[in-house]
């Protein structure tokens, strides 16, 4: 197609076909042939490539175990670090709790939600919902008698798929559906919570039976190290 429009001269068109129809051939498999979806994969592919160069790059990053502790106000730290992130994106994230000062990586920490929060809008979100219809909401918590800063994220999206196991999930850090996904998030999440010395649950189906929110993980961070 390239070469006949190079000799020609003339000029590439979006909808042209890159391959002539062939008869009987069906609708969907001529559409995908077409010069603006073949544009449209390819644009896919690359930036699925640089997701999993970004993910192994992180995986690089909390596998040192360098951690970098420091003393901060976790929600001043969402509002200003993780909610502008996603001021564009098709969700509402609402923000619950009173302040409280914990000790972390504030590094590690941005991953956990960052995977939380695109693993949603991926995976659990109804594309054809307006964006005030997509909730996450992240509620700040003190365990006073553990000593542990509690942090419940959810969102109002598809409930778990049925491949989905979570003790498999909280304890490896993996899923049993491995064609969803790239595997990484699970791994930061439970190689972070480890480095902090923390916890992490699902919320089993019968906490979220009655809940407009069926997706809620609880993580559980110490106050101090």
């Amino acid at each position: 197609y390239l070469k006949s429009k190079e000799e020609t001269g003339t000029s590439l068109r979006l909808n042209d076909f890159a391959l002539e129809p062939l008869e009987g051939q069906t609708q969907a498999d001529i559409e995908v042939t077409k010069v603006s979806n073949i544009l449209l994969r390819i644009k896919n592919s690359v930036e699925e490539a640089q997701q999993t160069l970004q993910k192994a790059e992180e995986t690089l990053n909390i596998g040192k175990g360098a951690l970098k502790l420091e003393t901060f106000e976790i929600k001043e730290f969402v509002e200003s670090s993780i909610i502008p992130l996603y001021v564009n994106a098709n969700c509402i994230i609402e923000l619950r709790g009173k302040a409280q000062v914990i000790y972390a990586d504030k590094y590690q920490l941005k991953i956990i939600f960052k995977h939380l929060i695109e693993n949603a809008l991926k995976h659990g979100f109804i594309y054809d919902r307006l964006k005030e219809e997509n909730i996450i909401r992240i509620e700040l918590k003190k365990e006073t008698k553990n000593d542990f800063a509690e942090i419940i994220f959810m969102n109002n999206g598809k409930p778990f798929s049925p491949g989905f196991n979570k003790t498999l999930f909280e304890t490896k850090g993996v899923t049993s559906d491995r064609n969803n996904g790239s595997g990484f998030g699970g791994y930061h999440i439970k190689r972070i919570i480890e480095n902090h010395k923390g916890e992490f649950q699902i919320a089993d189906d019968e906490e979220v039976q009655f809940s407009e929110f069926k997706v809620k993980f609880k993580i559980y961070l110490p106050l101090t190290l």
